[in-house]
């Protein structure tokens, strides 16, 4: 909001209306119109590409996806140390959160 030229008043003021109507939607039928009126398969699709972008994005801080000019997208140095750390590291906090 700063870098549009609007106060934090403003941008405070814009999640206050936002959250008031997300509270009447969720309290009216509405909310459920809504809800069935998007098909199951784009509904599957939507989570399926959420769970893959956010895959994404750790695989990318893990240093296992990397930048390259050609393809957007490259394989990282999965031999760096950094890399094995931060690997066994996840390992470790999944399985310590599945148990």
């Amino acid at each position: 909001m700063l870098g549009m030229g609007h106060s934090w008043q403003l941008a405070l003021g814009a999640v206050f209306w936002a959250g008031l109507l997300f509270l009447v939607i969720s309290l009216t039928p509405l909310r459920e119109w809504i809800v069935n009126s998007i098909p199951k398969s784009l509904k599957l699709g939507i989570g399926a590409g959420i769970g893959l972008f956010l895959a994404f994005i750790g695989l990318k801080n893990a240093g296992f996806v990397v930048d390259n000019p050609a393809t957007l997208v490259g394989l990282g140095d999965l031999t760096s140390l950094p890399a094995q750390i931060r690997h066994i590291i996840g390992l470790g906090l999944d399985k310590a959160i599945a148990t």
